[in-house]
């Protein structure tokens, strides 16, 4: 057929001991270069017998059948590529198959799809090829498949619209004897699909991903976590099971610092859920293992914000005891939260109040109650900026700077209010006028809160022991007891002249401590000088008063002397000079004294 020309085929006779039945005939397969081909009975001959000779006769009959799978009888698939494969593993699975005779035949064709189920929508469709092997009847399938997931594979055995499904099972031995071909049918029980698993192959460290809030950004005293997905090297989820563990350390200005605990769980899912918490805000370094190996991207940046504010450990710095009107003074504010972080935004609400009194509280709701109910001093103009610090080249989180310029001299107190609450640790550095050689007191300020705090508690406790106190006398008041009457009269007044504020820090509106020690300060006046100091004026008192009888003087002597030389002029004249001279019995210049009293 390859050809076009067939060649002429010769009968041969050959005697037999027994000869054939009347009439007998042969078959001829013809096949092309991929196994198809045509099945040819003719009915070759018929013994004749004439009186007592018998011949054979050719017959011409001829009968043409077209062929699914040249003499194939049965058959049957098997391997483990039929029930389960690792995804990116080559897996293999054979086909025996026998002819009409019981006989291992080769020449068959086979068509084979391997198909994801619809949970997998980027999962391909396989065509694999089948190949025969070196043993005659026996045909190798072999593939990958790199997407994990479940898997149909459908078997035809055949050529065009003649095919038959190919059965078996994915244990049986890979016989081509037809007893071996004939158990796989028999445990296949009829099968026409087999349903695969590709599972995901090992966990690949540079395909783990890494993901969740948690992982970048965080808040102090807040628990936080991320997500660990191990993933194989073509993105298959993996079953888990793996060492992972995630390591978390401070960056101090790039340099390494303190590790953070965490706690890594296994999801069984192929997950891992890592969860941390700290109170030191600011830049991290974590470091994600599977393994013993990095994944990939690691390590990544953590960010941890400061909590919310807290007033309690707020607390202002500069210029507040002396001070001059015509000059711009600073004041820094440092926020912080609960755990002593500085604040990280520009959120808080800060305020300058210049009091020319101090009252001892405001009435609660009193939204528009400055100076704890005292006066506010108008005369003050201030600028308020935030993330400023002594060294303007720099950023500072959660400070602001205050610059204030007072236009009146006087006594003045300064409060701040952070949030609507007065804050209650103050540090002058008026001892050092350059607001660039200033740092926060950090240490003094932690102090000043502690002090704070007790102060509180000490003020609370006593409140409340005089109100127990106060319950128990009104009790004995109503009993007609005058003593006991007068002295409920005398707690309620102490009562009253303890409020407990709860816009104040402390029990002070105001308290200064000393930046080094954080101890308090005596109490001290904030005095502001006028920028011109007024002379002394006893001495303009005195010339004042003389200044008029000096003057007078001297006029009057100008009047005086005029005359007198007038009349010395008038006896010269009349009595003549040496007369006149001897009288004044000192020399005189005739011509010059002439010459002067003209002139004059």
């Amino acid at each position: 057929l390859s050809t076009g020309k067939c060649p002429v085929l010769a009968w041969r006779q050959i005697t037999t001991s027994t000869p054939p039945p009347s009439r007998f005939g042969a078959t001829m397969v013809l096949l092309d270069d991929r196994g198809q081909g045509q099945l040819y009975v003719m009915n070759g001959m018929q013994l004749q017998t004439t009186g007592t000779s018998t011949a054979p006769v050719e017959l011409g009959d001829t009968y043409l059948f077209e062929l699914r799978s040249p003499l194939h009888k049965a058959c049957a698939a098997t391997g483990p590529a039929l029930s389960r494969m690792v995804a990116g593993q080559p897996s293999n699975f054979y086909i025996a198959c026998a002819d009409v005779f019981d006989q291992p035949a080769n020449g068959g064709q086979f068509s084979v799809s391997v198909r994801a189920s619809q949970q997998c929508a980027r999962c391909p469709t396989l065509f694999p090829t089948v190949r025969e092997t070196a043993t005659v009847g026996l045909y190798k399938c072999s593939f990958s498949v790199d997407n994990a997931g479940i898997y149909t594979i459908s078997i035809l055995v055949g050529r065009g619209d003649n095919t038959d499904t190919v059965s078996g099972d994915p244990s049986a031995a890979a016989g081509v004897d037809i007893d071996a071909i004939q158990a796989a049918l028999t445990a296949g029980n009829g099968r026409t699909d087999f349903t695969v698993i590709v599972e995901a192959g090992g966990t690949f460290n540079p395909y783990t991903v890494v993901k969740g809030s948690g992982l970048t950004l965080s808040t102090a005293g807040v628990s936080s976590k991320f997500l660990v997905t191990g993933l194989d090297k073509f993105s298959n989820s993996v079953a888990g099971g793996d060492d992972v563990s995630a390591v978390l350390t401070f960056q101090d200005n790039g340099a390494d610092g303190f590790q953070v605990p965490n706690q890594v769980v296994d999801n069984q899912d192929g997950t891992y859920t890592s969860t941390y918490m700290t109170s030191q805000a600011g830049q991290y370094k974590v470091q994600v293992m599977l393994n013993g190996l990095d994944v990939g991207g690691s390590p990544f940046d953590l960010v941890v914000m400061a909590l919310g504010a807290s007033v309690e450990l707020s607390f202002a710095y500069g210029s507040f005891l002396n001070t001059k009107t015509g000059f711009t003074f600073i004041v820094f504010v440092q926020t912080r939260d609960k755990y002593g972080n500085y604040l990280t935004s520009d959120s808080e609400v800060i305020k300058f109040e210049s009091c020319t009194t101090v009252g001892s509280g405001c009435a609660e709701g009193d939204d528009g109650c400055v100076c704890e109910g005292g006066t506010l001093n108008l005369d003050v103009s201030t600028d308020i900026s935030y993330g400023l610090g002594p060294d303007t080249t720099q950023n500072y989180d959660g400070q602001y700077r205050i610059n204030y310029y007072l236009f009146s001299p006087g006594e003045f107190q300064t409060l701040i209010r952070h949030n609507d609450t007065y804050i209650g640790c103050y540090f002058d550095q008026g001892n050092v006028t350059d607001p660039t050689q200033w740092t926060a007191p950090l240490d003094a300020a932690d102090k000043c809160t502690e002090y704070n705090r007790l102060q509180k508690l000490q003020a609370s406790t006593a409140r409340r022991k005089l109100e127990k106190a106060l319950k128990t006398c009104s009790a004995s008041s109503n009993a007609n007891n005058d003593t006991a009457e007068a002295s409920c009269g005398q707690m309620l007044d102490n009562l009253r002249s303890m409020p407990l504020n709860p816009r104040r820090v402390g029990r002070r509106a105001m308290q200064f401590f000393d930046p080094k020690s954080g101890a308090p300060v005596a109490s001290t006046k904030p005095v502001t000088q006028a920028t011109f100091v007024r002379p002394d004026r006893s001495e303009a008192r005195y010339w004042v008063v003389r200044a008029p009888i000096i003057c007078a003087g001297i006029g009057a002597a100008a009047v005086v002397i005029p005359a007198v030389f007038s009349l010395v002029m008038r006896l010269v004249r009349r009595k003549g000079h040496h007369k006149i001279v001897e009288r004044l019995k000192f020399p005189v210049d005739f011509d010059l004294l002439d010459f002067d009293l003209v002139c004059f």
